[in-house]
């Protein structure tokens, strides 16, 4: 589905008007006519403004995505799993670091260690697959 028509659907969902919509993002009644005829593009502060007040995502205004998904859904969704004791246990940590500058050196060290982790754990990966394709003194022969 268009914009064009994306923009029409939501408009009419909420009751509103061409008018009633105009005054509600401070525009001419004409911008959005030509908006839903497609004779006129919206700029991206335009779509961003009128994703926030359809609460829907901007790929969905703009067609690009069916799914109709406010964002409070989208948020309530990514924050719905609980977090794991071990994520606990950081944020606390982390939490005890009251300015911003401390908690920035912590992050890049946190970072810093867990790159070095990341590699340690990926080469020994890789050694045990070189060592499982090595043949032993039995089968060679």
């Amino acid at each position: 589905m268009s914009f064009k028509n994306r923009l029409k659907e939501l408009r009419e969902e909420k009751g509103l008007t061409q008018k009633e919509l105009s005054k509600l993002i401070n525009a001419s009644q004409s911008k959005i006519a030509m908006w839903e005829t497609g004779n006129r593009d919206p700029n991206s502060e335009d779509i961003i403004y009128l994703s926030k007040l359809f609460e829907v995502t901007t790929d969905y205004i703009l067609g690009c995505n069916d799914e109709k998904r406010s964002l409070n859904d989208i948020k309530n969704s990514f924050f719905q799993s609980a977090p794991s004791n071990n994520e606990k246990n950081l944020l606390k940590i982390f939490n005890r670091l009251k300015t911003e500058t401390y908690q920035e050196k912590a992050i890049n060290q946190f970072k810093g260690y867990v790159d070095c982790l990341v590699e340690v754990e990926s080469s020994t990966e890789e050694l045990g697959k070189v060592v499982q394709s090595t043949p032993s003194k039995k089968n060679v022969g």
